[in-house]
């Protein structure tokens, strides 16, 4: 049989040493001895399994899905406890896979619930396992209760600490950095600014990332600094030295509140981009900004290193590229015609398939703004389901040509027509994403969605079939007329004439 594990293990469980590692060996182990296929491990860490919304943990909703589409045969896992504690959520999850026609396994229950002796078992392991995850749920809390009479802190502590001991002690360079923040912050120095100074003292935040301006607000509204814990909305004088003097941290508070008033709501940016452009060098997002004045900006922020990291540059510079990129795709109609009859006959993209690794994405999504993951592990899952997406478009070869050509005709009038925003739209029927050299303020690659890659990769074909190079013509881009050179998977190489 196809076998996938599920492992998981809550925050407090991991304070108390729980492993995923063990648990990923033990179902390794049975597996071997049971004769199945192990394919992979879908893994919850730092999520509780006693929570009723499924969507909070990320993966066991991916497995569920992944059971609906039939793709493995039996789930196993290492005890019950880490399926689900609450027997409400353990029917309704079973009767899915049962559903489905997929089994389920335990290593430590040895439980068969393909009987009805093991159905019974399972709905009395289940009411034993919720009883102990409440009562457990009990003592964390009256532990905590406890702990924020005496003053001490639960959980990690901020930059600017270092726990020992149970004890968060000050870190004096470390200290001195947040005190200088808090300053600066307070005679009206950017956000971006004060994190860029971090970085170039070699600072780190207390997950080792680096610093962006979204750290360095959560980092101003931390009243750990002040000697205080807190616990349900109270808050106590701590065990732990104060670093930041209440009258600024006040000062700085009411900075924020008086900003937050005079801004205005509902603004957007005026970019082409927004939402689609990434650095060509790290691939991470870039993100839409703006000046005081209200100016467009491109701004690369987050929390991983780059060498371009912090730079920023008027939103105009790009997007006149993508104005001339949109113009110089007027291919011929006859180049139309022949490639979308080339392209004739490909598989179509299963939407289901796609819609839910979006859905994925989406929980994903949801679960790290809940805190579930870093922001370096977000990245990571987050990578490994747009490769997994990517692969899925690549295999079909690309959704509906035909229509891809049918705007690439249309597309001067449709763009000298449009408002910004239909721009945008446009642009998302071409471009999944936009790299950008940051340095050289240039569009260096595209990654074109399923169809226009396809009607891209059949026209390269015809015009250049060894170098996969395809040469526009026209548009209004001020002279500029880029060629294309596939580069991988949907990814296309922009070359500017006179570009070094």
């Amino acid at each position: 049989m196809r076998a996938v594990g599920y492992v998981r293990v809550s925050s407090e469980e991991q304070v108390q040493g729980l492993s995923l590692d063990a648990q990923r060996r033990e179902i390794a182990r049975y597996c071997e001895q049971h004769g199945h296929e192990l394919l992979e491990f879908y893994a919850d860490e730092g999520v509780s399994a006693y929570t009723d919304q499924i969507a909070k943990r990320p993966a066991f909703s991916a497995l569920l899905e992944a059971a609906q589409r039939r793709e493995f045969d039996v789930v196993v896992v290492h005890t019950l406890d880490r399926w689900a504690r609450r027997s409400s959520v353990q029917a309704t999850t079973l009767e899915r896979l049962g559903h489905a026609g997929v089994g389920f396994a335990s290593v430590t229950e040895q439980m068969d619930y393909t009987t009805p002796a093991g159905r019974l078992l399972l709905a009395t392991m289940g009411g034993v396992a919720e009883f102990f995850s409440a009562q457990l749920g009990v003592h964390v809390r009256k532990a905590k209760r406890e702990g924020f009479e005496q003053g001490r802190f639960a959980g990690g502590v901020p930059f600017g600490y270092r726990s020992e001991g149970g004890v968060a002690l000050v870190v004096p360079e470390e200290a001195e950095a947040v005190r200088e923040a808090f300053v600066r912050r307070d005679r009206g120095d950017r956000l971006a600014a004060i994190a860029a100074d971090l970085n170039a003292q070699g600072l780190h935040t207390r997950r080792g990332n680096a610093f962006t301006p979204w750290a360095i607000k959560d980092l101003l509204t931390c009243r750990f600094y002040l000697g205080t814990v807190s616990y349900q909305g109270e808050e106590r004088d701590g065990a732990h030295e104060a670093i930041v003097e209440r009258g600024l941290f006040e000062a700085v508070q009411q900075r924020r509140v008086e900003r937050k008033a005079g801004r205005r709501q509902g603004w957007v940016t005026n970019s082409l981009l927004t939402g689609r452009v990434a650095c060509a060098r790290c691939g991470r997002a870039i993100w839409s900004d703006r000046t005081a004045a209200g100016t467009p900006l491109y701004r690369e922020q987050h929390g991983q290193a780059c060498g371009t990291l912090g730079r920023s540059f008027t939103a105009a510079i790009v997007d006149a590229q993508v104005a001339a990129l949109v113009g110089a795709l007027r291919l011929d109609d006859g180049l139309l015609q022949e490639a979308a009859e080339a392209a004739q006959g490909r598989t179509s993209i299963d939407a289901t398939s796609v819609d839910a690794i979006d859905g994925e994405l989406k929980r994903l999504a949801r679960a790290y703004g809940d805190g579930a993951y870093t922001e370096a592990e977000y990245d990571g899952r987050r990578d490994a389901i747009l490769a997994r997406r990517r692969r899925l478009v690549a295999a079909a070869g690309g959704g509906d040509i035909g229509e891809a050509a049918a705007l690439i005709r249309d597309l001067p009038r449709l763009w000298r027509e449009a408002s910004i925003e239909q721009r945008r739209e446009i642009l998302g029927c071409l471009f999944e994403a936009v790299e950008v050299d940051m340095e050289r303020r240039r569009i260096e690659s595209i990654v074109a969605v399923a169809a226009f890659d396809a009607l891209l990769r059949e026209a390269a074909v015809i015009v250049a079939a060894e170098e996969m190079r395809l040469s526009m013509g026209g548009g209004d881009g001020g002279g500029l007329t880029p060629s294309l050179t596939q580069r991988s998977s949907r990814r296309w190489r922009l070359e500017w004439p006179g570009a070094a």
